[in-house]
């Protein structure tokens, strides 16, 4: 008696099937190989530009998470815009080489470039509950154009030249840059001495907005002045010998003593709550 064995018809799955032989593409189907190629690299690319853009840039809602920026600042969680003081910080901000930007109740910016440049414009409530809320990053204001930040943000989006009122006249001393205002105030002239003797105060931590990695800043004897009144104060110092600085040339001049560069009146532009960024 004789069998037959019928063979099992070979699966393409089985480890025992012989490999196909590869089949050669036509050139139509090269062509059509490069074009993917090509759009995949193309998406790559897509991908890391948009990537590179949000770290520079930052994110249009969540907060900044820029390795070389520092958190930023933000007041304790509070009432609407409208039922804050003007002078009550809502955060602050410093972006590296750039600059630094305050934001205030009643929607009030102030953004300060390196260049010198100090600039104010207004958000709406909206705007000021966003960045009290962490929604939009403080540093976002400074670093991007109002159109990607979301509708209803800003009442003002231009910048204009910020124009201080007040300014504070600091007494720096010496080498260690001390604040002393009775050394410094004996070798002002009679008619500056007149002027600011009664309006010394100290600034501290209150006045003193700093960038979080800093610290408290050190208490500053200052003397309050009108914006009207320092240029009066700076000719009058120049005429006594002292060098430095001018309005024109500065938004924080300062001028020195004959006798030492180290003895010093700066002046401070006070910004809304009172004090200076430092």
């Amino acid at each position: 008696m004789s069998f037959t064995v019928q063979s099992r018809p070979t699966r393409l799955d089985d480890p025992a099937a012989p490999s196909a032989a590869p089949e050669a593409l036509t050139p139509e189907a090269r062509e059509r190989s490069r074009r993917r190629r090509r759009v995949h690299a193309i998406i790559a690319l897509l991908v890391l530009v948009g990537s590179s853009l949000i770290v520079f840039f930052g994110p249009l809602g969540p907060p900044l998470q820029n390795p070389t920026d520092e958190p930023p600042a933000l007041s304790a969680p509070g009432p609407l815009a409208t039922q804050d003081p003007a002078e009550s910080i809502v955060a602050h901000h410093v972006v590296l080489r750039l600059g630094w930007v305050v934001v205030y109740g009643d929607g009030t910016v102030i953004e300060y470039l390196n260049s010198g440049l100090m600039n104010d414009r207004r958000l709406t409530a909206e705007g000021v509950e966003l960045i009290r809320s962490g929604a939009i990053h403080p540093g976002a204001l400074l670093m991007q154009p109002p159109a990607w930040q979301p509708a209803g943000t800003w009442a003002v989006p231009e910048l204009t030249p910020y124009v201080p009122s007040r300014y504070a006249a600091c007494y720096e001393w010496g080498l260690s840059r001390r604040s002393d205002a009775s050394e410094v105030m004996g070798l002002l002239p009679a008619s500056v001495q007149s002027l600011l003797r009664g309006r010394v105060r100290t600034y501290g931590e209150g006045d003193i907005v700093v960038p979080r990695n800093v610290g408290p800043a050190a208490p500053v004897l200052c003397s309050e002045v009108g914006a009207q009144e320092v240029p009066v104060v700076i000719a009058a110092l120049k005429d006594a010998g002292f060098t430095g600085d001018d309005l024109t040339a500065r938004v924080d001049p300062c001028v020195a003593t004959e006798q030492s560069d180290q003895n010093m009146v700066c002046f401070k532009p006070l910004l809304p709550h009172g004090g200076w960024h430092l």
